[in-house]
């Protein structure tokens, strides 16, 4: 029998022999808990702090910290070897500050409407993690660092843990989907929040703010997390626009097609393969992987071999070239746009790609000269 526990201290309980398979534990306190001989298959765990959280004595939050340092190394780049060293930290700003006009000259060459295009109902949309970014850099900086009660910006989005707050009733109250307007704010908070590290010193990097803040503790750490906490909606806004880039739009009778550029720089919207799966063109398809059994020897070949709705399509439908990528694997993994956005571009493996397919290399040439 489904039963519902709500607003209840078990603190310190045991639960010996009981079945909590499919159970749902939201808004919950399990710091400390221990669980042993217990079968926690396709456990899932989501949006949880999980600060000194051991598996079989392995500490979970640092093997997944790592994996992400791996996968993203701006990560590293914007952590601060130490906060309370006034060059250190204005280094990592810097740094933080090249990020973010790579990211709005990115916004700025987007389709408006794709900015504003949820990847699912309760997902925020490219934009709307930038609204959320006002809200932060306010937070911050006004709130935490200058400790005023200066009125928030009405364009903010609120993280769903403060919404219904009284502290915060205004946030949101003036929403916009306007790009010009929502990157002019959070450009002005930014410029505010440079002129309060302009004036720091060593010793105020240290000053304790545990009691305004949400578990930084001193202004060093507060500059530390924003320089963290705007990278990952940067990345969230980055991964929306993937998720949600329109293969193909109809403007009136006439279909028009976005440009969509593979990792590796091969033009996946000019690729007959792909052309032929967008219009299914069964013949087209069909003509396709003959072509591909005849240059490869290989005629086990079937028309879902040469199918693909792209590189970058969240569709399941790859060629299987495609589908097997390493390149590909790679800059998923790395959550960037393409290569030309990766920081290590050209690695070698690109290099070598290039000398089979120069044309990729020429389209990657562009994208990365123009951030």
């Amino acid at each position: 029998m489904k039963e519902i526990f709500e607003n209840r201290d078990l603190s310190g309980s045991v639960f010996h022999n009981v079945n909590l398979s499919q159970v749902t534990f939201e808004d919950v306190n399990l710091s400390e808990a221990t669980i042993r001989n217990a079968n926690l298959g396709n456990l899932s765990i989501e949006d949880a702090y999980i600060g000194g959280l051991k598996v079989f004595g392995f500490r979970i939050d640092q093997l997944i910290e790592d994996e992400l340092d791996r996968r993203d190394p701006e990560r590293v780049r914007l952590r601060m070897a130490d906060p309370y060293d006034l060059e250190c930290v204005k280094a990592v700003l810097r740094h933080l500050d090249e990020v973010r006009a790579e990211f709005c000259t990115f916004l700025r060459s987007t389709d408006p409407a794709l900015l504003i295009t949820k990847p699912a109902p309760d997902q925020w949309s490219a934009l709307e993690n930038v609204r959320h970014l006002v809200f932060a850099e306010d937070l911050y900086l006004n709130r935490w660092l200058l400790q005023n009660q200066k009125p928030m910006s009405k364009l903010g989005v609120l993280p769903s843990f403060l919404a219904g707050d009284a502290g915060y009733s205004e946030v949101g109250s003036q929403p916009t989907d306007d790009l010009a307007t929502v990157l002019a704010a959070w450009e002005e908070l930014h410029a505010q929040t440079w002129q309060f590290v302009g004036g720091l010193t060593s010793e105020e990097l240290r000053r304790d703010t545990s009691q305004r803040d949400f578990g930084q503790g001193t202004v060093g750490k507060i500059l530390q997390g924003l320089a963290q906490h705007d990278l990952v909606h940067i990345r969230q806004a980055q991964a929306a626009l993937e998720l949600c880039r329109p293969l193909v739009s109809t403007r009136g009778s006439e279909l028009k097609m976005e440009r969509m550029v593979a990792y590796c720089g091969i033009v996946c919207t000019d690729c007959p393969g792909y052309l032929a799966t967008q219009a299914d063109d069964q013949a087209e398809l069909e003509r396709l992987a003959e072509r591909s059994r005849t240059e490869y020897h290989r005629p086990e070949i079937t028309v879902e071999w040469v199918m693909c709705d792209g590189c970058l399509s969240a569709s399941e439908r790859k060629c299987a070239y495609c589908a097997e990528c390493t390149i590909r694997a790679c800059g998923l993994e790395r959550g960037v746009v393409n290569c030309a956005y990766c920081p290590d571009y050209a690695c070698q493996k690109l290099i070598e790609f290039f000398g089979m397919v120069p044309a990729a290399r020429a389209v990657l040439d562009e994208i990365h000269a123009a951030l």
